[in-house]
């Protein structure tokens, strides 16, 4: 699916106090989906703005898009 002619973009919920128990943390999922040539974004105040490489995420709600193959649905949302 992630490799496919038409990949999906992704909307993910993501609590590190909760992904911890399962094996995983952050950066994990979104180091995977950028393998792939994602990249994840936070919205806050209406815009798409990157997510840190490191430290405290910027909130728990999370698009992560391939910029070439979804832009054209989101880029009113970026700054």
């Amino acid at each position: 699916l992630l490799s496919s002619p038409f990949p999906p973009m992704w909307f993910l919920e993501v609590y590190e106090p909760y992904s911890v128990p399962f094996g995983y943390v952050p950066a994990d999922l979104f180091s995977f989906l950028q393998s792939y040539g994602y990249e994840c974004y936070s919205l806050t105040d209406g815009k798409l703005r990157p997510i840190p490489g490191s430290g405290k995420l910027p909130g728990y709600n999370f698009l992560c898009i391939i910029p070439g193959v979804h832009s054209d649905r989101v880029e009113k949302y970026f700054p």
